[in-house]
């Protein structure tokens, strides 16, 4: 889980990345990110692979504040992640 404290209107991005090799990252991933707001209100934004092992998330936020994002997979061996801003 990461914290991020936002502005409005202003684009966060991060990425993620994975020590697993898949053979066809495109379509054996599904990497969501579930952020949710210090209020309780929650999106959940898909990232996207952009080559190799690594995948990346833009988030526009709606109100200031503080939120949290937690990375979401379908693939329970997808743990392996590292945060990078």
């Amino acid at each position: 889980m990461r914290t991020i404290t936002a502005i409005v209107k202003q684009v966060v991005e991060w990425g993620y990345s994975s020590t697993k090799q898949y053979t066809d990252p495109f379509n054996e991933v599904e990497l969501d990110i579930s952020i949710t707001h210090k209020d309780g209100d929650s999106w959940r934004i898909p990232a996207y692979w952009v080559g190799e092992q690594e995948w990346r998330v833009r988030f526009l936020p709606p109100k200031p504040g503080i939120y949290t994002a937690t990375p979401v997979c379908q693939d329970q061996s997808f743990t392996d992640m590292d945060v990078r801003l």
